[in-house]
């Protein structure tokens, strides 16, 4: 892996913004389990149906943005059209 100087506050920004993110689940999971009182198999069962829920989404997104992006390319841009002059 090569780090380069010049990149080193995107690294760091990128890496405070992970940290943030795993500081966020694991206080989620702690509310859950201390304030409403989830069993350890409801917060298991809960990280489970989201990871299914995501895996079948992200898919379906995928394919979504896809056919988008393939009509778009195939849809010519401004400068390709025709010019209609009126006579």
């Amino acid at each position: 892996m090569v780090f380069r100087r010049r990149y080193g506050l995107f690294y760091f920004l990128t890496f405070m913004s992970g940290a943030r993110r795993q500081i966020f689940v694991v206080f989620a999971v702690f509310l859950l389990v201390e304030k409403f009182g989830f069993s350890v198999r409801e917060v298991t069962l809960l990280f489970v149906l989201n990871n299914g829920v995501n895996y079948f989404l992200a898919a379906a997104g995928m394919s979504a943005l896809s056919l988008v992006a393939a009509q778009r390319l195939r849809t010519p841009g401004p400068a390709e059209r025709p010019v209609r002059r009126s006579p």
